[in-house]
Formats: structure tokens, sequence, C-alpha cells
């Protein structure tokens, strides 16, 4: 199969430039002068070669996408076994390198978690652990989608694989969150997670956190197994519609020792920050497919009979 045509809308033929991970060749048109498209300019694209062949580097987008989503499925299923097996079951390293809880490691019963835990470590509340705040919403007059003021985060609508779509601002942010927090969810689905991919505004159905204890993967998957309660307790019939400042705080959890923490933080934060290279991937090839299929659907840009199954595969077919 040969190169396709691409006529724009008066039927001049046009071979559009593809940004690739090199260079910054711009997507343009005769309809604007060929100036570059500044939103596309600042993400890389799957190289599609000098012919212009937009088509064929959408469909090599998505594959990709779904190549790396797979990816970090795993990786996320990784880290939760490390957590589980280390802060549920006990069973990390021992000094002698033998899982504690099944070599025989002491423990002791706790009141407060209603378990045994082992003898080094001991229970508190969420905040003890983790800086926490609550999200406020800003007067509704300042938002726009315009760009102006601060990115702002309403709830977990907004929310995607590992961060949140941009879609709303504000001019008078109330509450933020710092690039790397995580956002979680105070209202249904109360739990949520993604993680704040810059600076941002939250409003009240979301709640940003960071840890106390120097270990953000720690906090990250205490948040996941506490919205594993959730979850059951919804299946079992107490649905949760939100949940307060005071009950989030108060969370009972278990603290284990700083050294625990820092060889589970040693292990853990580098799949933390191959995810989040994953997220920020995923972010970019999300973004260059959209910004790229609505120039074939709205015709811009036509192609040859030979690419139409592609195209309908893309636009009907793709889903991440």
């Amino acid at each position: 199969m040969g190169h396709p045509t691409f006529t724009n809308t008066e039927g001049k033929v046009h071979a559009p430039y593809c940004h690739s991970r090199q260079g910054s060749h711009p997507l343009s048109g005769e309809g604007n002068s060929n100036q570059p498209r500044k939103d596309l300019a600042k993400s890389p694209i799957v190289p599609c070669g000098d012919n212009g062949d937009v088509v064929m580097s959408i469909a090599g987008i998505t594959p990709f996408q779904q190549t790396v989503c797979h990816e970090n499925r795993n990786l996320e299923a990784l880290a939760k076994q490390i957590y589980d097996y280390w802060f549920v079951q006990f069973d990390f390293p021992d000094e002698n390198g033998k899982p504690y809880k099944s070599s025989g490691g002491k423990m002791v019963w706790n009141e407060t978690l209603k378990r045994e835990i082992p003898i080094a470590w001991k229970s508190g509340a969420f905040s003890d652990i983790a800086n926490i705040t609550m999200g406020q919403s800003p007067d509704g007059s300042s938002y726009n989608e315009k760009g102006e003021g601060i990115v702002f985060y309403q709830g977990s609508t907004d929310f995607g694989i590992r961060f949140p779509s941009v879609r709303m601002y504000t001019t008078s942010p109330s509450r933020y969150a710092k690039q790397g927090d995580i956002l979680m969810s105070v209202r249904a689905p109360i739990g949520a997670v993604n993680i704040a991919n810059s600076d941002c505004c939250i409003g009240r159905g979301l709640s940003a956190i960071n840890s106390k204890k120097g270990s953000i993967t720690y906090i990250y998957y205490v948040i996941h197994y506490l919205k594993v309660r959730f979850d059951s307790l919804n299946t079992a019939g107490t649905t949760f519609g939100s949940i307060t400042k005071d009950e989030l705080f108060s969370l009972p959890v278990i603290i284990p020792s700083e050294k625990i923490l820092e060889r589970f933080e040693a292990i853990c934060k580098p799949i933390f920050n191959k995810q989040m290279e994953i997220g920020f991937e995923i972010e970019s090839l999300t973004r260059q497919r959209d910004e790229l299929l609505p120039l074939l659907m709205n015709g811009q840009l036509t192609v040859n009979s030979d690419l139409s199954n592609i195209v309908f595969y893309i636009l009907y077919k793709v889903t991440i």
C-alpha cells in the first residue's frame, strides 16, 4: 500500500508534517498560512514520515497506548502485591531476609486495629502519616475553559489512568494541591486516586495528600487499601456518599518502623516513578490522537480509500 493522499476542504493536496521526539515539525495547513499549531508543538508524537501520513501515525499511537497501559497495570499489580505481603500479611524481610510473620516474628495484639501487628509497629490516625488538604470550591463565576488562572479539579470525574484531564480553570483558587500530590476523591466513589501532574486548585470533591514519613509510595498504597475497605462496605450495603475531614483524618492505620518504610520506598519508588513516566506518555499520546482525529472528522483532511478501514478502526473501535 502506498502513501495516502491528504487534501484540504478546497481539494488542494496537503502534506502535513508531524512533530517527532527529536524535532518540532509543525502540523500545519494552507488555511493557517503554515503556522504551527501551538498545542500540537508541545507534545511528542509517533514519527510518521516525511510524507505526512497522519492516519498511519494515529494508527500507530493506539497499539502503543495499549502497550504502555498494560505495562502500567503490571507495575501497579506488582507494587500492590509487595504492599500486601509487607503491610497486610506482615511478611516483610526480617533481619535475615526471611518473611517476618511466617518465620515466627513476634506479633502483638493491637486493640485499635483489632488484629495482631509486628511488635515494633504501632497504630495511629491517617493524619499521623499524611499531610491532608481538603478541597474547597472557588466562586463559580471564576470558572473558565480559556486557560485563565490555575487548573481546577472539582472531583474524580476529571480522573484519568494516572493524571486528571484538564478541562477547567479558576481565577479565584482557594485550596491547592502541589505537583506530585495524591488526589483522593472524598465523594463517591470515595478513595479513587490520581496524581497531580501540576500545581492546581482542588474543589470539595477532592483532597490532596502527601507523606509526613518521606514515603509517598507507602501513602499511595495505604489509600488503595482504604479504598478496598470502603468498597467492601459498599458491597455489604453501607453506602458512603462522602467522607468528612474528621473522618478522613482519624482513619485508623498501621504505622510501620522507619527502617521498613525506608526499605519499602527503596523498592517501590522506582516502580512509582516508572508509572509516572508512563502516565505522562499516555497523556501525551491521548492528547495528540484527540488533536489529529478531528482533522479527519471535520473534513480538514481526507484520505484515499486504501486507508478507510484504518480510519474506521481508529474512530469507532479504539478504546484504551
